[in-house]
């Protein structure tokens, strides 16, 4: 899962970056609700996706391009509109930049298309 957050432009390491010190946090300072659980990040703009839009633009920092997977995640991540964001497919954002990140894009395609689970037939 946190190999598909990278490889969606919205979030890319900035999830992870989000999220981990969250998640990972002692449960001590999770009950004293100084450091909210993992935010959720369904369907619609939940509160905790505004906490990280907020928290995103904060950082939005570029840096000198190296490789093509450090340009990709040095850019800033992709903030859809609120309108479109629950109708965002990131394959067809990785299909829209093949020739910016010529090989990422095929590591993304062959990643973000695999199903989540799968049940045995």
């Amino acid at each position: 899962m946190e190999i598909a957050a990278v490889l969606d432009p919205r979030y890319k390491m900035m999830l992870i970056e989000f999220c981990f010190p969250k998640r990972y946090s002692t449960s001590e300072a999770r009950s004293s609700g100084n450091i909210p659980s993992v935010p959720p990040f369904a369907k619609g703009k939940t509160k905790s996706r505004n906490e990280f839009d907020l928290w995103a633009k904060q950082l939005d920092v570029v840096q000198p391009m190296k490789s093509e997977l450090d340009a990709y995640l040095e850019e800033g991540i992709y903030l859809p509109e609120d309108d479109v964001n629950n109708e965002f497919d990131a394959l067809v954002w990785w299909k829209a930049n093949t020739l910016k990140f010529r090989n990422l894009s095929k590591m993304a395609r062959d990643i973000l298309s695999v199903p989540a689970t799968t049940v045995a037939s």
